[in-house]
């Protein structure tokens, strides 16, 4: 991932209603805001999965959460 997307992935950038992506984002969003779970994304090319994970990394960095990988002196904006 580039700074610039750990800098402005969130979880509005994924479409509602182009297929099931929206539903993986809710549930994904769900488990990484309560702390804990676990999430099994799969399905076809072009779904949305991968955006999904690299927003929850993102977001991840973005609030400083234990197991974020940081770089030492790296600041998000």
């Amino acid at each position: 991932m580039t700074a610039d997307e750990i800098r402005h992935l969130n979880w509005d950038l994924v479409r509602k209603g182009v297929n099931q992506a929206d539903q993986a984002c809710a549930t994904t969003r769900k488990a990484f805001e309560e702390g804990h779970g676990l999430v099994f994304l799969y399905g076809g090319f072009g779904q949305g999965k991968s955006l999904i994970l690299k927003i929850a990394v993102a977001t991840a960095v973005q609030a400083n959460k234990a197991g974020s990988i940081r770089q030492p002196g790296w600041r998000v904006g």
